[in-house]
C-alpha cells in the first residue's frame, strides 16, 4: 500500500494545504500549529478509513462466491456421507419402526364432552 499524505485542512475553506503552512493562500485564514497537528491527524485517519472500506467492498464480492460455493461444497459432502448412513440407519431398525407405529396406533384422540 502507498503512504498516506498527510494534509492539513484549512478551517475556514476546507482546502487541503501542505503540513507547515501557517495561512490558507485562498481565504488568508490562519492556521495555528495545533489545528494544523489535529487536521493532519484527522486528515489522514479519514483517508485510511476510505481506504479500508473500499477494501472490504472490494473484497466482499468474490467472499460472497466463496461462502456459497464452499455451502454448495459441504451440502454435496453431507449428502453423499450422511445420507447413506440415515437410511442404514433405517434399514437396520425396523423393528423400532413397527412398534413406535404401534404405539401411535394406540393413542386415541380426546373425546370432546
Amino acid at each position: 500500500m502507498p503512504p498516506i499524505t498527510r494534509f492539513v485542512e484549512c478551517p475556514n475553506c476546507r482546502m487541503l494545504l501542505e503540513v507547515g503552512v501557517t495561512q490558507c493562500p485562498e481565504c488568508r485564514e490562519p492556521i495555528s500549529p495545533d489545528y494544523a497537528a489535529r487536521s493532519a491527524f484527522t486528515v489522514v485517519l479519514n483517508t485510511a478509513a476510505c481506504r479500508v472500506a473500499k477494501d472490504i467492498r472490494d473484497r466482499s464480492r468474490i467472499m460472497a462466491l466463496i461462502v456459497v460455493g464452499e455451502s454448495i461444497f459441504l451440502f454435496l459432502l453431507d449428502r453423499r456421507i450422511f445420507v447413506p448412513l440415515f437410511w442404514l440407519t433405517v434399514v437396520t431398525d425396523d423393528n423400532a419402526a413397527v412398534n413406535d407405529r404401534d404405539l401411535v396406533s394406540k393413542i386415541r384422540p380426546i373425546s370432546s364432552r
